[in-house]
């Protein structure tokens, strides 16, 4: 959709009924809101092809335990994946390609 800006907060306000949060193909920058990690009922999570350069892996999202497919590819991450990642008991797919992690 060629969006562009930061990632609203205003997201995590949509616990109990988003189960898929596709904000591919964007321009977002910026730090990924923590308040996403009310999240509680997402599977999939897919980040990938934005603008997050020089930004860590958030360790939140080993919080989202229904996770099953997580896609944070091609987004100049730093850093290290997060060991909060394995608490993921779910998940599936961890596409993290085409970062610096």
């Amino acid at each position: 959709m060629e969006l562009k800006g930061s990632i609203s907060p205003q997201l995590g306000n949509l616990s109990i009924i988003l189960v898929e949060l596709d904000l591919s193909d964007n321009n977002f920058y910026g730090q990924i809101p923590e308040d996403l990690a009310r999240l509680r009922n997402l599977k999939l999570f897919n980040l990938s092809y934005n603008d997050f350069h020089d930004k860590q892996v958030p360790t939140w999202i080993g919080n989202l335990s229904s996770l099953v497919q997580l896609n944070l590819q091609n987004n100049s991450l730093t850093g290290f994946i997060p060991l909060s990642l394995f608490n993921l008991s779910s998940l599936e797919i961890l596409d993290c390609n085409f970062n610096f992690i």
